[in-house]
């Protein structure tokens, strides 16, 4: 049996495919989550676990104290209880919004801690007077532990992998060239 243009065409295609995602496989990045990075630098440097850092924060003009809770890819994190705790005892406990904001209105100066139950954040909370130069107005608090929400599917890291792209084209070249059948001469 002979081989027709278009097949020629379509197996010279699926070769050259096959080549060029061979080549630029070794240029693929690994997909690397946040976390696993924070440990690998943690790691490198010799310091995985750092001290706790206090921050320190002004209040702004209205007397509230405006904060985000994120997660270490950046995304807010929804409907979170936070607890402002002074020493044991707990102040006030506030809802994150669906983008992962919060306000604490009218907290008095001091130190207090945020927590969620699975980290700790130490702040110092100033009055716009007293505050020093280095007071920040808002917080932006970095979630420790992971928060599974559904935001990233499974699905777009398994796609990602080079492996499975390349089969993946080469499954969409196979699968015509096998479904083509010329009529018989």
């Amino acid at each position: 049996m002979r081989e027709t243009r278009f097949q020629r065409i379509v197996r010279q295609l699926g070769i050259a495919c096959m080549l060029v995602a061979f080549l630029f496989q070794p240029l693929a990045t690994q997909i690397l989550r946040a976390d696993d990075l924070i440990r690998q630098q943690g790691n490198a440097t010799g310091n995985a676990t750092q001290a706790p850092v206090t921050i320190d924060l002004r209040l702004g003009s209205n007397t509230t104290l405006r904060g985000r809770l994120i997660t270490p890819r950046g995304s807010g994190v929804s409907a979170e209880a936070l607890q402002l705790n002074r020493g044991p005892e707990n102040v006030l406990t506030v809802k994150t919004d669906p983008l992962g904001y919060f306000i604490i209105p009218s907290p008095s100066p001091g130190v207090y801690q945020f927590t969620n139950g699975t980290w700790v954040q130490s702040v110092r909370i100033w009055t716009s007077g007293t505050a020093p130069p280095a007071a920040k107005d808002q917080i932006l608090i970095v979630a420790k532990e992971p928060i599974i929400a559904g935001q990233v599917s499974p699905l777009r890291y398994w796609m990602a992998n080079p492996n499975v792209m390349l089969a993946t084209a080469a499954i969409a070249i196979a699968v015509p060239l096998l479904i083509y059948r010329p009529a018989s001469d």
